[in-house]
């Protein structure tokens, strides 16, 4: 009896026990600092990020659209090697194809060599030349066509976006319209922003415009944006409003800090087709292109754009 009676004391007190113990590690372990873990808002931000390298290719995926085929050059000279470099390594490589043009070719082949003048008074021949060989040579490699220079940054895919509702069988031409500083009346796409033409333009360009010297200028001196732009509108070729659909502009010719900091000089301003608008809702977000962009500024956004992951976090 007295066994039994030890037996029971003993079990109600290793019960007591294991209470005491199991209260004290729950009080411990609401003690210590959760964990944090992502948020749903974070995973769901990871993945548009992550799909912001190749998003058409994605969307081509889910949608019965073709992806928008881009093909670019950039008239240049041999010894823009850093600046060359850059594009190449950055926004370049998200264009289906990119092509560096000039008078002759450098060190490792990666220019093509035209039979040109060299200097920017002879630019209008250059492209001139550029448009025949891309004719020639490219015309089924893409869809749309973009001159740009060695000092412009393209967001790729935001330009793949403004251009899969077009139809590239149509005339027509986008980018940053301004006017003539001699004539307001006159207005012309800014080649340093960068413009960007249909297959079907680039067909009737080389195959009538470029043949015609009462459509296109037959001289290889002058202004190639201006020049190309009134050859355009000769030939039918409507500009279209590269801006989007809240009106805010898309193509920068200048240095968009400018915009931001409010500070374009008035004789910009007044040369602007479209009204200026500064301050922090000047741009839009589907922003394209951005000009006057040096090398070590092309690899800050890139890095901006598509390396940097943020994180949302909640405890």
């Amino acid at each position: 009896m007295v066994l039994q009676l030890k037996k029971s004391v003993a079990f109600v007190l290793f019960l007591c026990l294991q209470i005491v113990l199991f209260l004290g590690m729950n009080r411990l372990l609401l003690s210590l600092p959760r964990k944090c873990t992502e948020t749903s808002e974070s995973t769901d931000l990871s993945s548009r990020l992550a799909g912001r390298r190749e998003p058409h290719i994605k969307e081509a995926s889910l949608t019965d659209k073709e992806p928008v085929r881009i093909l670019c050059f950039i008239p240049t000279t041999p010894d823009n090697g850093e600046r060359l470099t850059a594009v190449r390594e950055t926004w370049g490589k998200r264009v289906d194809k990119m092509l560096f043009l000039s008078s002759e070719t450098n060190q490792n082949q990666t220019i093509i060599s035209l039979n040109v003048t060299e200097g920017r008074h002879f630019l209008w021949g250059k492209v001139k030349a550029a448009f025949k060989y891309i004719y020639k040579h490219h015309i089924n490699d893409a869809d749309w066509f973009m001159k740009a220079d060695d000092d412009t940054y393209v967001i790729v895919e935001n330009l793949r976006k403004m251009l899969e509702r077009e139809n590239t069988t149509q005339l027509m031409l986008f980018g940053d319209r301004v006017k003539n500083p001699n004539n307001l009346n006159v207005t012309h796409a800014d080649g340093g922003a960068g413009y960007v033409i249909s297959k079907a333009t680039l067909r009737k360009l080389v195959e009538v415009g470029l043949k015609n010297a009462s459509l296109c200028s037959q001289r290889e001196q002058g202004n190639e944006d201006v020049t190309m732009s009134r050859c355009l509108e000769r030939l039918g070729v409507p500009h279209r409003d590269s801006r989007d659909d809240h009106g805010k502009h898309r193509f920068f010719r200048i240095s968009v800090e400018m915009y931001f900091d409010m500070s374009v000089p008035k004789y910009k301003r007044k040369i602007e087709y479209y009204p200026t608008v500064q301050g922090k809702d000047c741009c839009s977000e589907n922003l394209v292109s951005m000009h006057k962009i040096s090398p070590s500024k092309m690899y800050m956004f890139d890095y901006l754009l598509y390396k940097v992951r943020p994180q949302s976090q909640r405890c």
